[in-house]
């Protein structure tokens, strides 16, 4: 439920971190990721890397990419083939049915990302954010409280301080470092 990853600069913490809320919102029908990072220009950035992902994949943008699509979420639709019986005639045919839309929303690290309810939560360098142990404990992590969400933290080390040191030693998160 709880990772945190340590590792250098420029290594593709954050492509790594855009290319798990893809996978989990296409996988995953009526969930919320939410991602977030230090400034609201970096998380437009992540958005748009996620962008660049579905137009360049092989799925079909028109039928995938829900109808609100904004600079700082993207909307998934999902559907199912079913074999449904028309009333009249009596036939089954293949017809498309939509279930509930999946999304991602990238925030900067502040109360924007309130008001939701996540089941993916994954935090972009949090190590150097202003008032990291605040933004962490106070509002990102309560909003996976009522989703029993999980929360993924991908940063540059910062030293024996701040929220880094803290989330690295909670018992509750799994610890990956990388050299």
């Amino acid at each position: 439920k709880r990772i945190v990853f340590a590792a250098a600069n420029q290594i593709g913490k954050s492509i790594c971190l855009c290319v798990k809320a893809l996978i989990f919102a296409l996988n995953n029908p009526g969930t919320t990721v939410l991602m977030t990072s230090r400034t609201e220009t970096q998380s437009k950035d992540l958005i748009r890397q996620i962008k660049s992902f579905l137009r360049n994949s092989s799925l079909a943008s028109e039928t995938d990419i829900g109808e609100t699509e904004t600079k700082t979420e993207l909307y998934i639709r999902h559907f199912e083939y079913k074999d449904v019986r028309d009333k009249d005639s009596g036939e089954m045919s293949l017809q498309k049915v939509y279930l509930k839309e999946s999304r991602i929303i990238c925030t900067p690290a502040t109360e924007a990302a309130l008001g939701y309810a996540v089941d993916l939560a994954l935090e972009d360098e949090l190590f150097f954010y202003e008032n990291g142990e605040h933004f962490h404990f106070q509002i990102l992590q309560p909003r996976t409280y009522t989703t029993k969400g999980q929360i993924i933290i991908f940063s540059n080390p910062n030293g024996q301080q701040g929220i880094g040191w803290n989330v690295w030693n909670d018992v509750f998160y799994h610890r990956y470092r990388f050299h």
